[in-house]
């Protein structure tokens, strides 16, 4: 980590021209900051490499979704989501941090139950709810429904996503309504 400079303390530093050139570290190839972003004034790079941040790179700084579900999506009531919902780990210089292998992503919801997986493990930065990890919500059929996504990271930063707004279908025809959500209508 941080092949020219690491730094894992919270102190600001003022960098003035400097080279950092030729060096090679997983994150952060000229210069690494885990908490604190240097002060940047007249900094060159050169031939510098890292899977994170060739030149610079700091530790997650935010979260934000990176698939989103379709706008006219529509699921029914505690039904899993078909289609994938990302949330990628970026660092200060909104960079992905592929890195990142142990970040927590928990989805959560004020207004409504979650069902399903509501923890993912981020895999290259990212953090997909989809397939044997699925996301659904469960609220009142013919409604809208808000969740959001928090991440914790191996440093105990937390960043979370906006709000996402989904609304859920009302009953199908063959379907009622039986503790809140739509089910086939028995014969």
């Amino acid at each position: 980590v941080g092949a020219g400079i690491m730094s894992s303390g919270r102190d600001t530093y003022t960098l003035d021209q400097c080279t950092f050139q030729n060096n090679n570290a997983e994150d952060g190839g000229g210069v690494y900051w885990l908490y604190v972003p240097y002060v940047n004034s007249s900094l060159t790079y050169s031939g510098n490499v890292a899977d994170h941040g060739p030149d610079q790179a700091s530790g997650a700084s935010y979260t934000e979704l990176t698939t989103l579900l379709p706008g006219s999506y529509s699921p029914a009531s505690a039904e899993l989501f078909v289609y994938p919902m990302s949330v990628g780990i970026f660092d200060s210089y909104s960079q992905l941090i592929v890195t990142d292998e142990t970040t927590d992503v928990y989805a959560f919801s004020d207004t409504a139950s979650l069902v399903g997986t509501t923890t993912v493990t981020a895999s290259r930065g990212e953090a997909t709810f989809f397939n044997t990890t699925a996301l659904g919500i469960t609220a009142a059929p013919n409604s809208n429904a808000t969740f959001y996504f928090a991440a914790l990271t191996d440093t105990g930063l937390s960043f979370s996503t906006d709000i996402t707004t989904l609304y859920l279908r009302q009953c199908a025809a063959g379907e009622a309504i039986s503790g809140g959500v739509c089910v086939p209508c028995s014969l």
